[in-house]
This record gives C-alpha cells, structure tokens and sequence, in this order.
C-alpha cells in the first residue's frame, strides 16, 4: 500500500512549524498536504476534503489541539480520522490528555524527522488495517445473510 497518496492535514499556529513539517514530509513523498493556522481553517479543510491523517499542535490561539481533537472526534464525516499531536508540550499531563481526547499519537518539538515519519507511516497502516477488518467483517456478514436466507428458501 501506498501511502504517499494520502491526504495530511497540518494544523499549526506557527508558520515556520507548519514548514517544518511540509518539508519534513515532502522529502518523505508525501505531497497531499493541506495547512491550517487555526482549528477553524482545520474544520473547514475536514468539511471539505477527505484528510486521511491530522497532525494537530496543542498549544493554539482561541481553541488549542486538544479542544480541536474532541470537537473533531465528536464530527460523523471525519470522526475516526487519525490525529497525531504534535507539540512543544513533553509533560505527562499533556500526554495523558492527548489520548484521553482522542490522540492516535503524540510526538514533541522539535520535530526528528525520522520519529514523524515512522509514526505517520504507522498511524497510516493501523487505519489501512482497519479498513480492511471492517470490510471483511461486513463481507462475512453479508455472506452470513445469503447463506441463511439460500437455507431458509430451499
């Protein structure tokens, strides 16, 4: 699988970050990159394109990431897409926080391009795999359904 096709969605304050990032991830191969300064950009961007993955600061102006994880958790469209914060913040606290919003990740400042680029590739693969169990899992039940409704017909 591919995942350079993939559509990421960087939200951050802080325009040299936001570079950080694009740079980081471009000489990776991503190239589906969208940024937003605000969680305001990011709910639009979210309402407007199909983001495979966020990578979502904490410490913002107005609603900070953790805020804009749980009002993006709470979001039908785009409920389950994956978030890995990104942030300054190496305390427990903020760790612990991340996760309990809703957090797949959580990797600090300054960014090792080597650390964003496995975690990425790893939050990518744990929702690939995901995907596949589901649909498997409404294919055996599909299967279930002819099968007793073939047994109930004969």
């Amino acid at each position: 699988m591919d995942f350079h096709e993939k559509n990421i969605l960087l939200v951050d304050d802080d325009a040299s970050n936001l570079l950080t990032l694009e740079t980081i991830l471009k000489e990776e191969g991503y190239h589906h990159l969208l940024s937003a300064s605000c969680a305001a950009q990011a709910y639009e961007i979210l309402e407007s394109n199909n983001i495979d993955l966020i990578l979502l600061d904490i410490m913002m102006p107005e609603v900070d990431g953790l805020q804009a994880c749980k009002v993006i958790r709470s979001n039908p469209h785009y409920g389950k897409t994956p978030i890995i914060i990104v942030t300054a913040d190496s305390s427990n606290e903020a760790l612990k926080n991340s996760f309990e919003v809703g957090a797949n990740d959580y990797i600090t400042k300054p960014i090792n391009s080597t650390n964003l680029t496995v975690r990425v590739r790893s939050v990518l693969m744990d929702r690939f795999k995901d995907t596949l169990i589901l649909s498997h899992a409404r294919q055996l039940a599909v299967n279930e359904t002819i099968q007793m409704l073939a047994h109930q017909w004969r």
